[in-house]
């Protein structure tokens, strides 16, 4: 079924068929993509077809991967992601890099997530650097609640604040920050 997948993604011209196959295929048997191979003689239910099925036409709709799959891969993490959020960047994460740099062992304050969506630049830099304590906004409650959610996941809800407000307005005399992040 996977390699019939894979062939059929690919022949709709989509790049990575086989990672996107094996990871549909995961999400539909709820299992770890390891564990396809781990239990490579498994026989599939009929639900468990017409589940990993449905993933497969979905994704032909263009929906991405991620949002089927309900998670992506950011830096350390593994991240929830659905439709209140956008799917972090690729580039995302040079800019987390760059700013642990920037911050080193001991950040001389708070940093500013503006935007912070799905959490991915709060929790990478709260789960990268220990000192860290980051206030981390955003205009959507429902992005809040995925970036809250994916704090707790990652055991370091305690060192985030969330704040739901558009862009900088109710920050105008507040404190300096050690670096201001989108």
């Amino acid at each position: 079924m996977l390699r019939e997948a894979t062939q059929f993604l690919s022949s709709k011209g989509l790049e990575s068929s086989r990672l996107e196959a094996e990871s549909m295929l995961a999400a539909a048997l709820e299992v770890r993509r390891i564990d396809l191979y781990l239990q490579f003689e498994k026989v599939l239910t009929g639900s468990e077809v017409e589940g990993f099925r449905s993933l497969v036409r979905q994704r032909l709709t263009g929906r991405p991967l991620q949002y089927i799959t309900g998670d992506t891969g950011f830096r350390l993490l593994d991240l929830q992601v659905d439709e209140r959020v956008l799917v972090p960047r690729p580039e995302t994460e040079i800019l987390v890099e760059e700013a642990l740099v920037f911050l080193g062992d001991s950040p001389a304050g708070e940093i500013l997530d503006v935007g912070c969506g799905s959490g991915a630049i709060a929790v990478s830099v709260a789960r990268e650097c220990e000192a860290a304590r980051v206030l981390a906004t955003d205009v959507s409650r429902d992005a809040i609640a995925v970036a809250r959610d994916n704090a707790q996941r990652h055991d370091v809800a305690d060192r985030i604040r969330f704040l739901c407000a558009d862009l900088l307005t109710p920050l105008a005399g507040a404190a300096r920050f050690a670096a201001i992040l989108s």
